[in-house]
C-alpha cells in the first residue's frame, strides 16, 4: 500500500472486533408475511387519475382471465407507450398469459425506454407465461418474459437485443406477479436494464416447478445499472438474481429469496449494495465469480448488511466468495457447511462485521465501517380517491408549453393530502409551496421544464422550484415521487427542492437535474430520504448537506463535473452510489460522518484531473466501499485525502489486484474514540 504523508508519518494500525454468535436462529416467514403485507394498491380510479395507460381497454383491450392470450395486447401497449417522454402501462387485477417474450420495443423494431409496467398489486396482477412454451426451452439460452431495453438504437437488427448502450432511462416493474409456467426452463421473469433511474419494487417472480426457470431477474446484456430493487421475492429458478458485466452497479433493499437450484444471486464481475436479504435456500445464497479475463482482477464486491441466509446444506457455504471482495455486516447463516468460503478458506461463523480483505486507512482507525443507525424510506399511497388532488383539475395541460405554476400551486392549496401530475411534460415560472397538509405530490414520471424566461435564471440569485413549508402539526413527512426535472444548463439559478419544513421528506424513483442544486436544506429542517434518484448536469449542482441532518440514501447516481456529494457536518448514510465524469465523489468536512456502503466510480474513460481525490475528510468520520470501473483514462491520482487537525495524509496507489479495476471493500476513516 502506497501512502503518502503530506505533513508526518504515522503508521495506521488495524483493530477489528469479533463477536461470537452462539444461537441463530432463522424465521424466514414472518419477513415474507411483513412485505407482503406492506404493499399497496393502485385502484384503476387512481390509475386513471395519474393518466396510465390501461391495457384492458380500447385499443388494447387485454383480457386477464388466465385463459386468453395477452402477449399482442401487451407488446402493442409497450410500443405505444415507448416515446420520447414514455409513459406507463396499467395492469389490473387479474391473470394476463403470455405465449412470447414481452419486449420494450415498438411496432416497426426499434428498442426504447421509459417504459414503466404498473399492476394494480403484487398478489392481484399475474403475468403467467404458459407452460411448456415454445422459446422457452433452452436453459443455455435464457430468454426473459419480460425484457427491457435500452432506447433509442439506430441498430434494429436482428442480432440486436436492446442492449450495448447505457440509455435505459426510466424501465420500471412495479407491484405485480410473474409467473415463469411449468417446463420453461430458459425463462428469465424479468431481463431487466436500467439506467441512472429504473426500480424493480414489490414484485414477486415465481416457478411453480423444480424444472423452470433460469432466473427470476437478470441484468446479463451491456451495460446493467445502475437500478434498485426493492421489497421482492424470487420463489424458484436456477438463480433468484444474475449480474454480469464489470460496468455499472446495482442495489437491493429487501429481497426474499426461496428454493432456487443453483444459488440465490450469482454476482460475476460487477458490484452489488444489499441490505436486508433473507434466503431460504439448500444452494449458497450469494456467489461471487468472474469469467472474463484474468488480467481484469477480482473485481466483483458485494456489501451486504442486515440479512438471513438459511435452509442449508452441511456441504455448502452461505456464501461461495470464488473471486471476489465481500463486506458483511449483521449477517446470519443456519444450516451450512460454513458461513463463507472465502477463495478457498471457510469461515465458519461470522462476527457482527466482516471484511474479505484488511481495512485501509491512513490514521489510526477502528478497521470497520461506522456502522450508522438506519431508517426505512417512508412509503405511503392515499387509498381514499377523494384525498387526491390532480392538477390537471385546476387548468395545467401536459405538453402545451405554457406556463403550469398556478394550477400547480391550486392543486396544493386545495387541502388534499395527495396531489398528483398526470403523466407529461410541464413548465413552471416561479416557487411553488408545498405546505399544510399535503403528504404525496405524485409526478407519474412527468417532466418539470423551466418555462423560457421565467424565474430561474440567474445564477447569481438562485430561487427554490418547490419549497416544502410550513406542514400540518401531525404530518409524517412529504414524499415526492417518479418525475424528472430539467433544469439544468436552462435554469442555472434553480434550487430544485428548498426543505424548509421540520418534517422529513422523500424523494424517490426521480432524475432532479439541477441549475444550481438539486436540494437545499434550510436550518432547523428535518431528515431527508433519497431513493433512486440521478442527476447530471454540467453545473457545479453538488448535492449538499448541513449538519446536523440525517439523510440516509438508496441508489443515489450524481453525475457532475464538480464535487458530486458535500457533507458539511450532516449524518449521511448511502446503500449504493454510481458517480461519473471523474470529479471528487464525496468531501466529507465540519465534524460530519459519511458511510459509503458499496459504491461504483465510473469516469466514462476521462482521467480524473490532476491532484483530484476521489474522497476527502477534513476532522471529520468516514467509511467508505468502492471499486473503480474499467476505465482507459486510469484511476484517480489521489484515492482518499484524509486531514486531522494539522496533518494531511493521502492514500495514493493501494494494495489491489492488477489490471484495469481497482476495488477497495473498506476504507476506514475514523476511530472508537471520536466522538
Amino acid at each position: 500500500m502506497n501512502i503518502r504523508i503530506v505533513w508526518s508519518s504515522l503508521c495506521p494500525k488495524r483493530l477489528g472486533i469479533w463477536v461470537a454468535l452462539l444461537a441463530i436462529v432463522i424465521l424466514i416467514s414472518p419477513v415474507v408475511s411483513q412485505l407482503a403485507a406492506e404493499d399497496r394498491e393502485f385502484t384503476p380510479a387512481l390509475a386513471e387519475k395519474f393518466g396510465f395507460i390501461d391495457v384492458t381497454k380500447a385499443p388494447y383491450g387485454a383480457k386477464p382471465d388466465g385463459i386468453t392470450d395477452c402477449t399482442v395486447a401487451l407488446q402493442r401497449a409497450i410500443g405505444d407507450c415507448a416515446t420520447p417522454q414514455g409513459g406507463t402501462i396499467y395492469l389490473p387485477a387479474g391473470t394476463y398469459v403470455v405465449r412470447e417474450r414481452v419486449a420494450w420495443r415498438r411496432s416497426n423494431g426499434e428498442w426504447r425506454c421509459w417504459v414503466g409496467l404498473q399492476g394494480q398489486a403484487r398478489g392481484k396482477t399475474v403475468i403467467q407465461l404458459a407452460n411448456n412454451c415454445p422459446g422457452f426451452s433452452d436453459a443455455d439460452h435464457p430468454r426473459g418474459v419480460l425484457h427491457l431495453a435500452a432506447g433509442w438504437l439506430s441498430d434494429n437488427g436482428p442480432d440486436s437485443q436492446g442492449d450495448g448502450r447505457n440509455d435505459a432511462y426510466h424501465n420500471n416493474v412495479r407491484d405485480l406477479t410473474i409467473d415463469v409456467g411449468r417446463s420453461n426452463p430458459g425463462a428469465i421473469g424479468i431481463d431487466w436494464m436500467a439506467t441512472n433511474q429504473g426500480v424493480i419494487d414489490s414484485v414477486t417472480v415465481r416457478s411453480v416447478d423444480q424444472t423452470s426457470g433460469h432466473a427470476g431477474i437478470a441484468m446479463i446484456r451491456r451495460w446493467p445499472g445502475p437500478g434498485l430493487i426493492r421489497n421482492t421475492i424470487v420463489e424458484g429458478c436456477r438463480y433468484g438474481f444474475v449480474i454480469m458485466h464489470g460496468s455499472q452497479s446495482a442495489t437491493i433493499e429487501g429481497l426474499t429469496l426461496r428454493h432456487q437450484r443453483e444459488a440465490g444471486i450469482l454476482c460475476d464481475l460487477n458490484c452489488l449494495s444489499i441490505r436486508r436479504l433473507v434466503s431460504d435456500n439448500r444452494v449458497p445464497a450469494i456467489r461471487l465469480t468472474s469469467s472474463f479475463p484474468a488480467d481484469w482482477g477480482r473485481f466483483p464486491q458485494i456489501v451486504l448488511v442486515d440479512a438471513e441466509l438459511g435452509g442449508g446444506d452441511p456441504t455448502m457455504p452461505a456464501i461461495d466468495n470464488r473471486k471476489g471482495y465481500l463486506v458483511l455486516r449483521g449477517v446470519r447463516t443456519a444450516g451450512y457447511r460454513c458461513a463463507v468460503e472465502d477463495r478457498g478458506t471457510d469461515v465458519p461463523t461470522l462476527p457482527h462485521e466482516w471484511t474479505s480483505d484488511t481495512p485501509l486507512g491512513v490514521f489510526s482507525n477502528a478497521g470497520r465501517t461506522l456502522d450508522l443507525e438506519v431508517k426505512e424510506t417512508p412509503d405511503w399511497l392515499e387509498r381514499d380517491p377523494a384525498q387526491w388532488e390532480s392538477i390537471a383539475d385546476h387548468g395545467a395541460v401536459s405538453n402545451d408549453d405554457k406556463d403550469d405554476t398556478a394550477a400547480i400551486q391550486a392543486a396544493i392549496d386545495a387541502g388534499k393530502s395527495s396531489v398528483c401530475f398526470p403523466g407529461g411534460v410541464y413548465h413552471v415560472r416561479d416557487t411553488i409551496r408545498i405546505h399544510g397538509p399535503v403528504r404525496t405530490l405524485f409526478m407519474a414520471n412527468s417532466i418539470v421544464m423551466p418555462l423560457p424566461g421565467g424565474g430561474f435564471g440567474d445564477k447569481l440569485h438562485p430561487r427554490a422550484v418547490f419549497r416544502i413549508e410550513d406542514p400540518t402539526p401531525d404530518l409524517p413527512g412529504v414524499i415526492i415521487e417518479r418525475f424528472e426535472m430539467r433544469m439544468g444548463n436552462e435554469a442555472p439559478g434553480a434550487i430544485l427542492f428548498e426543505h424548509a419544513s421540520p418534517k422529513p421528506l422523500t424523494l424517490r424513483n426521480a432524475m432532479p437535474h439541477a441549475g444550481t442544486a438539486p436540494y437545499r436544506g434550510l436550518p432547523g429542517c428535518g431528515e431527508l430520504f433519497l431513493e433512486d434518484c440521478a442527476n447530471h448536469t454540467h453545473n457545479q449542482a453538488s448535492w449538499i448537506f448541513q449538519g446536523p441532518q440525517h439523510i440516509w440514501a438508496r441508489q443515489l447516481n450524481p453525475e457532475l463535473v464538480a464535487t458530486n456529494i458535500i457533507n458539511r457536518g450532516a449524518h449521511l448514510w448511502i446503500l449504493g452510489l454510481k458517480t461519473e465524469d471523474g470529479a471528487t465523489n464525496i468531501a466529507t468536512e465540519r465534524g460530519g460522518t459519511t458511510e459509503l456502503l458499496g459504491a461504483l466510480l465510473y469516469p466514462a474513460g476521462r482521467a480524473p484531473p490532476n491532484g483530484t481525490p476521489a474522497f476527502t475528510c477534513i476532522d471529520s468520520r468516514m467509511s467508505l466501499s468502492w471499486v473503480l470501473c474499467d476505465n482507459p483514462g486510469g484511476p484517480y491520482p489521489i484515492w482518499v485525502q484524509e486531514t486531522r487537525g494539522r496533518e494531511t495524509r493521502e492514500l495514493l496507489t493501494p494494495a489491489l489486484p492488477d489490471g484495469r479495476h481497482r476495488a477497495v471493500p473498506l476504507y476506514a476513516g475514523w476511530r472508537t474514540t471520536d466522538k
